[in-house]
C-alpha cells in the first residue's frame, strides 16, 4: 500500500462509524482493521446488530463496473446455494454505497477459520474441490447484461508473445530504478514461453466463461467439520477459461500432494462433468495464464530489495509448472480416468 493509499484508508477508518450510523443505522461498539486487497480496505465490525464486513473501495483502483461484477457474483453464487457472505442493504434499500472517497460495501460476517497449505486434509481438500466446481457451475449462468470483464486474456499463443513484447518495451522505456529488474526478468520469462508453446497450445480449445477469480485458500472459510464455511472476496470476477478456479486455488494450496489432488480434482469432476480433453489441458491453460499475470509489475512501491524478490518468486512459481507440465498432465488424466470408472453407467 502506498502511503496515499494508507491515508485514504485510515481517514475511511475514522469515518466508519458515521458511515454505520447514517447508512446503515447500526451503532459501533468495536473495529478491526483487517487487511487492504488490491481495490479495497476490509475492517472488520462489532455493531448493536450483530457482526459485519465493511470493506471500502478506492476510487483510484476500483470503478463501478468492478462493484457491479463483485455484488452480481456473489449473489450468484448465493442463488445456487454455495455458502457466500451476504451485502447488506443500506437505508435506501442499495448495496453500494457512495462517499466522497470511493464506496462502502456492508457484509455479513460468517464464522470460519482459515486453512494454509499445511492444514488441508482430504475432507477440506474434498470441500475445497467440490466447492469450486460449484462456483464453476454457477458462474457460467452469470447474468452478462450491463457487465465488463477484466482480465480478458485472449487464449492464443501469439497473442501472448505480443503481450509479452509490449511488458518489455513499458519496462525498458521507464526511468524508474525498478525498470531494469524487470526488463530483465521479463526477457527470460520471454524465453521461458518459447520454449512452452508446444505444451501451452491446448488452452485455445477450452471454453471462457465468467470465474469468481481469486480462489485462493484465504477466500474461503472453513467450519468445524472442514467443510467449506463460505466463500469470500468476489472482487476478481473475470472471464477466464473453466477450470481456472481449480487451478488457482490448487496452485496456492496443495499442489504438491498428489493424494489431495486427486481427491480435491474428483469432487470438483463431481460437480462440473466437463470432458477429459478438457481436464487435462487444464495445467497448460493454468501455464499460460501465469505467464502473462506478472503481477510484480504492479508492485511499483517495493523497494528494488523486495521489487527482485518478487519476480524471483513469481519465476519460481512458474518454473514449477514448466518443470511439470506433462507430468501433470498425465495425472490429471489419470484422477479423470479413475474418476469416470466409478460413476454409474448412466452418468458415463
Amino acid at each position: 500500500m502506498s502511503r496515499a493509499e494508507a491515508v485514504r484508508f485510515r481517514q475511511c477508518t475514522q469515518e466508519a462509524p458515521e458511515i454505520l450510523q447514517q447508512h446503515y443505522g447500526l451503532q459501533l461498539r468495536s473495529l478491526d482493521k483487517l487487511d487492504r486487497g488490491s481495490a479495497h480496505g476490509v475492517l472488520k465490525l462489532d455493531t448493536s446488530s450483530g457482526r459485519f464486513v465493511l470493506k471500502w473501495y478506492d476510487p483510484d483502483i476500483a470503478d463501478l463496473d468492478t462493484l457491479t461484477r463483485t455484488l452480481r457474483g456473489n449473489q450468484q453464487a448465493e442463488r445456487h446455494g454455495i455458502p457466500v457472505a451476504p451485502a447488506i442493504p443500506n437505508v435506501n434499500n442499495e448495496l453500494v454505497t457512495p462517499v466522497a472517497r470511493g464506496w462502502y460495501v456492508l457484509y455479513r460476517h460468517i464464522e470460519g477459520r482459515l486453512l494454509d497449505e499445511g492444514l488441508f486434509n482430504q475432507r477440506s481438500a474434498q470441500s475445497f474441490g467440490a466447492t469450486i466446481g460449484m462456483l464453476q457451475t454457477a458462474m457460467a449462468e452469470l447474468d452478462e447484461r450491463d457487465l465488463v470483464g477484466d482480465f480478458n486474456w485472449e487464449m492464443r499463443v501469439d497473442w501472448g508473445y505480443r503481450y509479452l513484447q509490449g511488458k518489455l518495451e513499458t519496462a525498458e522505456s521507464s526511468a524508474d530504478p525498478r525498470a531494469q529488474i524487470a526488463a530483465a526478468a521479463i526477457r527470460r520469462h520471454l524465453e521461458t514461453f518459447v520454449s512452452c508453446t508446444e505444451a501451452m497450445a491446448s488452452v485455445e480449445r477450452l471454453p471462457v466463461q465468467w470465474v469468481h477469480g481469486d480462489c485462493n485458500p484465504g477466500n474461503f472459510l472453513f467450519a468445524s467439520d472442514d467443510t467449506v464455511a463460505a466463500v469470500l472476496d468476489f472482487d476478481n470476477v473475470s472471464r477466464f477459461p473453466q477450470g481456472y478456479d481449480f487451478m488457482y486455488g490448487l496452485n496456492q494450496s496443495f499442489r504438491d500432494s498428489r493424494p489431495l489432488v486427486s481427491q480435491s480434482l474428483s469432487a470438483y469432476l463431481s460437480q462440473t462433468k466437463p470432458v477429459r480433453q478438457d481436464v487435462v489441458a487444464y495445467p497448460s491453460m493454468w501455464l499460460y495464464c501465469s505467464m502473462l499475470n506478472m503481477y510484480p509489475m504492479d508492485n511499483q512501491d517495493a523497494t528494488p530489495e523486495d521489487y527482485q524478490k518478487h519476480w524471483d518468486d513469481y519465476r519460481a512459481d512458474v518454473g514449477w509448472w514448466v518443470s511439470r507440465i506433462d507430468e501433470m498432465s498425465r495425472f490429471f488424466g489419470a484422477v479423470y480416468d479413475e474418476w469416470l470408472r466409478k460413476q454409474p453407467p448412466a452418468a458415463q
